[in-house]
């Protein structure tokens, strides 16, 4: 497998490192972030939203009272990693440069201590083969005391772009095999974006619609499929049922607007003594989306869809 990288210039993002296989590339974010800023094959379009214009942002009183006078939060598009529960301290100014190694297929992007916060983000991408990418969003206790909490990682893919999450059927007796979390953003519950069948739940994301929707749910070690343009992005997801989650316990979460779709995994939370951390890890693949993403919405499409792209890559 040949891997190449460089630091380029890329839009008004900066200084990034570029990482280019046979049939993909990579851009991260070093002056700010880091944010995985775009994953597309060669011949294809990044799959991510790029806040190019910064109109997503966090600067207000509870900020200035967490962090300091004028601290902003900038969304920047792509994929990051956060931290789970989500509160303003989680909107931390991540502005400052970042620090990276490289070993062979292995590439490691560390942010600097949040000061006010006590924790260090580390991101490692190990590139599984020429498409298939694995993402581990690594969260350190760098305080005195204690932190319960739960590694968080959210890829803002672009619209129009529709979403299908295969949903759980194992058996689980006389506890609920499945479950959702919703946030009551505006949107209801029963928007039209949204479809619960048999087999998969399924989201649109539709440019311009200004309600912001919510939902969270159990994703039992299998993946979620989200078509945009002529791609379609795979992201696996992994969970550990004796273990327990944020959010009402789900594993899986997804949020959708005007500008962007965010898929969006957690690790069970854990309580973790100073210097200790917290893993969590997706494998990502791409590959050319041959269909136009279906109007209306029903099992059997759904089925048709995911059965192609789900396990496709390049």
């Amino acid at each position: 497998m040949s891997i190449k990288h460089e630091e380029v210039l890329y839009k008004n993002y900066g200084n990034c490192l570029k990482i280019t296989t046979q049939k993909v590339e990579v851009l991260v974010t070093l002056d700010i972030g880091p944010r995985i800023i775009s994953y597309r094959l060669l011949d294809g379009e990044n799959i991510f939203f790029e806040d190019t214009e910064r109109l997503l942002f966090v600067n207000n009183e509870d900020t200035d009272k967490m962090f300091f006078k004028g601290a902003t939060w900038y969304g920047l598009g792509g994929h990051r990693l956060w931290r789970s529960p989500e509160s303003f301290s989680t909107y931390y100014p991540e502005n400052n440069p970042v620090e990276y190694k490289v070993s062979k297929n292995v590439f490691t992007f560390n942010q600097e201590k949040q000061i006010y916060n006590d924790v260090k983000l580390t991101i490692t991408l190990s590139f599984l083969d020429e498409v298939q990418l694995k993402f581990e969003g690594m969260i350190t206790n760098k305080s005195n005391e204690d932190k319960t909490l739960s590694s968080w990682s959210i890829s803002m893919c672009k619209g129009p772009g529709l979403e299908i999450v295969k949903l759980p059927k194992d058996e689980t007796g006389f506890v609920p095999q499945r479950s959702y979390s919703f946030w009551g953003f505006g949107a209801k519950n029963n928007d039209s974006r949204a479809y619960y069948g048999e087999n998969y739940f399924a989201l649109k994301m539709e440019p311009g619609n200004q309600n912001a929707f919510k939902i969270g749910m159990r994703v039992n070690n299998d993946s979620v499929l989200y078509l945009t343009g002529k791609s379609a992005f795979v992201k696996k997801v992994y969970r550990y049922d004796d273990l327990l989650y944020p959010d009402n316990n789900v594993n899986y979460e997804t949020y959708t607007k005007d500008l962007f779709m965010e898929l969006e995994t957690l690790s069970p939370l854990k309580t973790l003594k100073p210097n200790e951390s917290v893993t969590q890890t997706e494998v990502w693949s791409l590959s050319k989306l041959e269909d136009e993403i279906p109007v209306s919405l029903n099992e059997k499409e759904l089925n048709r869809l995911f059965e192609k792209y789900a396990n496709k890559k390049g």
